[in-house]
């Protein structure tokens, strides 16, 4: 296996019996893009262990606007305006 258009080359084995390992190997152009990475793999990898756990979910990103929005736009259409009330 190769990668793209660097000389790099991997060995993969795949199909062995009993196995539960899962090795990740990730490329960036500098450590802060590597780091990221690092990063966001981990979340991700949390977020699935605690739905493992516990398979309720707390929603965010986001979620709280979206629904704001939807409830405005579902709202009846606005009355008409009434005439000016004019003083004696």
């Amino acid at each position: 296996m190769s990668f793209g258009t660097t000389k790099d080359r991997m060995l993969v084995i795949e199909g062995c019996p009993n196995s539960r390992a899962v090795t990740l190997f990730v490329r960036g152009g500098n450590k802060m893009i590597l780091d990221e990475i690092k990063r966001s793999l981990h979340d991700a990898l949390c977020v699935a262990r605690n739905l493992v756990r516990d398979n309720a979910i707390v929603y965010g990103g986001g979620a709280a606007e979206i629904a704001c929005s939807l409830a405005v736009e579902v709202r009846p259409p606005p009355r008409p305006a009434r005439p000016p009330v004019r003083a004696p």
